[in-house]
């Protein structure tokens, strides 16, 4: 990995409501992204580039988000950098979109 200066540092939190299916949280950063080889892998246990740590963060998130209801996802962004995907439904079921 390629370490970035200060100023390169940004991350992106947005939040959307995506109808009655629930909502949609991307976290969003421009570093180097995730190599293309691990994309599909990035969730498994163990999976890492770096040389210290468990690299359980991941697969953890990805089962407690599950448990509720969820997903998680991840791709490249086309410029650079990558977004984590967290798609919850909403608690309450009855409550729809638009209604009161």
């Amino acid at each position: 990995m390629v370490p970035l200066v200060a100023p390169d540092r940004t991350l992106t939190v947005r939040t959307r409501c995506k109808g009655n299916a629930g909502v949609q949280i991307t976290v969003s950063d421009c570093g180097t992204g995730i190599p293309p080889q691990l994309i599909d892998r990035v969730f498994e246990p163990f999976c890492t580039t770096t040389a210290h740590g468990l690299s359980l963060g991941l697969a953890v998130c990805r089962t407690i988000i599950g448990a509720h209801g969820g997903t998680l996802s991840a791709t490249n962004n086309p410029d650079r950098g990558a977004s984590f995907h967290v798609m919850l439904p909403f608690y309450n079921t009855r409550f729809r979109f638009g209604s009161k």
